[in-house]
Formats: structure tokens, sequence, C-alpha cells
């Protein structure tokens, strides 16, 4: 007995989930679909382009998208989605302006993060905005995920007062909502008003924490983030961030690079202060980066 379609197409669902050996097998199983007469079937092409972007094959990806003899509105997602994720905004850009000129596809709340998405990254604030008049003027429903996206875009962008008024006219809010907008005070000076706005948050999770901490770090406010490690201790976060991933990317980095510090400041910034007694000896080559922060290091060391 082979394999059927819908046997491949549930192949692929649990490959993309934990994206297996990479390019090798989605070519294997491309190949297993051709070779058996399986090409024309549009949900096995959806999971095979799905898999190649989340395998960071987007090339493939492309080229089978491109040679699919049918597209619904999955394939179209799948491929946007698989730019925006990768990295590749402009592409993802002008597959969604291609989408546009279709008769019988529009894009739905799921384009519409994927595309907000690389407009953020790419701070393309004009076509987010052409985005966020399709979304009305078509009456898109903006749910919770719809709308931090749009909020991510502002905020970015530096269009602060257009994130604002969304964020106070949502009903609902989530981590993201709050962690979003936060960075976006930070990452553009505004840190009394996103000290603010997280001390509204009940019990800020670790993300949060990270957006707070890691922007006073950066705005050079070292009072707050001495502060702020110490309500962290003394609401257990710090055990709890010492137990996740972040306290390995001490020890698996001996000359950690501006993109890890930057992802992780408070896994740095905070933990390091329990793994050493100078941020000289945090690492075996510290670069100018972590030396500069010493002073701040040692204080927080003392406090703690």
């Amino acid at each position: 007995m082979k394999p059927d379609s819908f046997t491949m197409s549930c192949v692929l669902k649990a490959m993309s989930e934990v994206v297996l050996d990479g390019p090798p097998l989605a070519r294997m199983v491309h190949c297993y679909v051709i070779k058996h007469g399986f090409d024309s079937d549009v949900f096995l092409g959806n999971g095979l382009v799905t898999y190649y972007s989340r395998c960071d094959d987007i090339l493939s990806a492309r080229n089978l998208f491109d040679e699919m003899p049918v597209r619904d509105l999955v394939s179209w997602n799948s491929m946007i989605s698989g730019y925006s994720q990768g990295g590749f905004f402009k592409e993802c850009k002008d597959l969604y302006k291609k989408m546009l000129l279709l008769k019988d596809l529009r894009p739905n709340g799921i384009t519409i993060v994927s595309i907000l998405q690389a407009c953020a990254q790419s701070s393309d604030l004009i076509l987010g905005m052409e985005v966020h008049k399709y979304v009305v003027k078509n009456r898109i429903e903006i749910d919770l995920s719809l709308c931090n996206s749009f909020i991510a875009l502002y905020a970015k962008c530096g269009s602060l007062d257009y994130a604002r008024e969304l964020f106070e006219e949502m009903s609902e809010k989530d981590e993201i909502t709050y962690g979003t907008i936060i960075s976006g005070y930070m990452v553009h000076g505004f840190v009394d008003e996103a000290m603010r706005l997280f001390t509204e948050m009940r019990n800020p999770g670790l993300s949060t924490w990270n957006a707070v901490i890691s922007g006073a770090f950066q705005n050079n406010r070292y009072e707050n983030v001495v502060n702020l490690a110490q309500q962290m201790q003394d609401s257990g976060r710090l055990l709890e961030l010492m137990r996740g991933e972040g306290y390995k990317m001490i020890d698996e980095f001996d000359e950690p690079n501006q993109h890890v510090l930057d992802q992780a400041p408070v896994c740095f910034n905070l933990e390091i202060i329990l793994v050493s007694r100078d941020a000289k000896k945090c690492f075996k080559k510290p670069n100018q980066h972590v030396l500069d922060q010493a002073p701040v290091l040692r204080e927080l060391k003392r406090r703690l």
C-alpha cells in the first residue's frame, strides 16, 4: 500500500511543525509527489511551499509556487508569509501587490499580518498605511493578532500617536500588545511613557520584562535597570529567567556578536551579575559593549 495525497499532506504538516532534516528531506518528498502524480494537488503544493520556506530554502519555495497549476488563498499566504518571516521584505511586498491584481482572490487577515510585518521591519510606513486603508475599506476582521501587527508597524516607524490610539481603542490586550508599544516608546527615547505603561500590567511576562529592561539599558537609564532587576527578583521572575534559554546563551557564546546582545539584553544584563563578579569575566573575549556596561552590572551585583 502506497501513501495517497491525504497521507502525504499529513506528513508535510508534521514535517513543517518540526522542520526535520531541512531542504534535503523537502526535495525528497517533492520528488515523491511528482513521481506519483500528486504535483497537481494544491494542498500538497501548499505544504511543500510552507516547508521549503521554513527550511530557509525560499528560492525552491518560490519556484514551486510559480509552477503550481492552481493556487488558492493558502498558496499565496504561504509564500507571502515565507518571504516575510525569512526577511525577504521587498519580495514579500512585491508579491502582495501582485496578489491585489487577482480577480478571484483577495488578501485576508493572515495575509495582512505577514505584509504588515514586512512593512514594519523595512520601515515602510507608506505601504503599511495603504494596507491599513485596504483593511478598513474591505471590512477585514481586525482580531487581536492583526491589531498587534498594526501597533508594531506604527511603533517601529515612529508614528507613536497612531500606535497609542490603536492601543487605547483595543478592548482586549495581551503580552504582545504591551511589549510592542513599550518597545516602540523605548526605541524612540520615551522611557517614562514606556515605564508608565509597564506599571499598568498586573503580571508581565519575560518578553515584556525584556522589552522594558533592554529599553532602559539602551537609553542609559541605569537606575531604572537596577530597580527593575530588584522587582524581578522580588517577583520571582529572575529565577524563572535563569531557568530559560537566555541563561544557556551565556555559556554557548565565547564572543557574543551584536545580534545576540541586541536580542537578549535582559539575559546578559541581568544574569551576568549572578555568574560573575565583574563584567570582564563574563566572556572569554569580552567586546567593548560588555566592558562599557561594567559599572551598572557591578551596581546590580551590589543591590542583589
